[in-house]
């Protein structure tokens, strides 16, 4: 059973950002009294980087595991969701550029009540979004049509609707 972790290099980027959030917005609440307007935003803004540190150490700890049955996250919050209950699953792009050239994308899968989000920094990606469309087509999902662009984009065999077969679905 294939196992997919979050390595600590694509994680550094993410806990430098969260560091150096904190530092701008936690310090000058800690070493100087502000307005109380300027205090309640930089506590807000302190508060929301916090949070992202924290889910990126929830990432750290988390791994995913693959197999026939499905799909788990061990760790914290951790959910599975089995391939026979699958009900949706998109593929999501997010660029850091306006030439599209750099970002991320992110998996989502539900199922059974359940939602599982996995991004592509994870080990493995693109083996865990073919298990995922593999497990799509058996169920005959339809996918929207930036899910398709986007599987296409991973080099996936996509040039109408791969699952369904439907070659003007895919738009």
């Amino acid at each position: 059973m294939p196992v997919h972790i979050y390595s600590r290099d694509s994680l550094r980027a993410d806990y430098l950002r969260a560091a150096a959030g904190l530092l701008l917005t936690a310090l000058p609440l800690i070493l100087v009294r502000p307005h109380w307007i300027v205090g309640l935003l930089l506590g807000a803004m302190a508060l929301l980087f916090l949070l992202f540190l924290l889910r990126t150490a929830q990432r750290q700890v988390t791994t995913m595991h693959v197999d026939d049955n499905g799909i788990r996250a061990e760790g914290p919050m951790g959910k599975a969701v089995a391939w026979a209950d699958l009900s949706d699953l998109r593929l999501r792009y997010f660029s850091t550029r306006r030439d599209k050239q750099k970002g991320w994308m992110h998996l989502t899968l539900k199922g059974a009540g359940k939602t599982l989000k996995v991004e592509s920094s994870i080990a493995g990606f693109e083996d865990i979004v073919d298990r995922a469309v593999d497990a799509a087509k058996a169920k005959g999902l339809r996918l929207e049509p930036t899910t398709l662009n986007n599987l296409a984009a991973l080099g996936f065999d996509a040039p109408g609707d791969p699952v369904t077969g439907d070659p003007g679905a895919g738009g």
